[in-house]
């Protein structure tokens, strides 16, 4: 995987922009934007406050008892138990993300609401420095960008407004009754592999996407649509199925130099 520094970048994007007027950028969030995963920051705030609603156990039990999971004395207990089985790989990455989308069943929008707003309030000190000069650039040229995860949307929306940037969310959505409420499934298909790649292509319609960025290798169909597909801090799956996209290229981590060493971060 060849590697590039933000300025020339920018300056490849530029020529597209100016070549190919109207395209747009999309980027994953959590690994990408920021450190750490924030649907996985509100499985472990939900299970630190033991504050799953009966309606969420019972939904949540059945999904653990379908994959063989020890019985759970409690909600923390049951979000544990499920977690721990997600990380050894004995329930699906994909299922997973979808329960995490809907762990909090029987809640409000706004219950749901004031939950992600407390999950994502420190997230400014988790932001990843490298795609800032890419993300100004879209701003000063108006042009769109895309944020594609497969965390829940209301956690996404969250975190954008406290860190930036201005963007489209595409999402892992939950569905909702007509009165509001969080039910046990989502809208697919789901922003996770292929899902990402085919939501994103719906929402740009025939618009050319100038650079897609991620860090996993289920962003790389997303990747592939872009003319530079860019990883980012790259996870050790991502730059093991590298060679199936030889135009993928890694963006440097550029250290602060003295001058702006002390300057303080701005958003991603």
């Amino acid at each position: 995987m060849k590697r590039i520094q933000a300025a020339p970048l920018v300056a490849l994007l530029d020529t597209l922009f100016h070549q190919s007027p109207g395209g747009a950028l999309a980027t994953d969030a959590d690994g990408t934007l920021w450190t750490g995963d924030v649907g996985t920051d509100l499985w472990t705030t939900l299970a630190d406050d033991n504050d799953l609603r009966a309606e969420a156990i019972c939904c949540l039990t059945r999904e653990a008892r379908a994959f063989g999971l020890a019985e759970a004395p409690s909600g923390r207990a049951l979000l544990k138990e499920l977690e721990r089985a997600f990380c050894e790989g004995t329930f699906p990455e994909e299922r997973f993300f979808e329960l995490v989308a809907w762990c909090c069943v029987g809640c409000s929008r706004l219950e749901v609401d004031a939950y992600a707003n407390r999950v994502v309030s420190g997230l400014q000190h988790r932001l990843q420095s490298e795609l800032h000069p890419v993300l100004s650039w879209a701003e000063q040229n108006a042009v769109d960008v895309f944020v594609v995860s497969a965390s829940p949307e209301p956690l996404i929306r969250a975190a954008l407004r406290v860190v930036g940037p201005h963007a489209h969310v595409i999402a892992l959505r939950p569905q909702w009754s007509p009165e509001g409420i969080m039910l046990a499934d989502v809208e697919r298909p789901i922003p996770f592999g292929e899902g990402k790649r085919s939501l994103l292509r719906t929402a740009l319609g025939p618009r050319p996407l100038y650079a897609a960025f991620g860090d996993s290798a289920f962003d790389l169909p997303m990747l592939a649509e872009a003319t530079i597909p860019v990883a980012v801090r790259p996870k050790a799956p991502l730059r093991a199925c590298a060679h199936a996209l030889p135009r993928l290229v890694e963006l440097i981590r550029e250290l602060p130099t003295r001058s702006n060493a002390s300057a303080p971060k701005t958003e991603a």
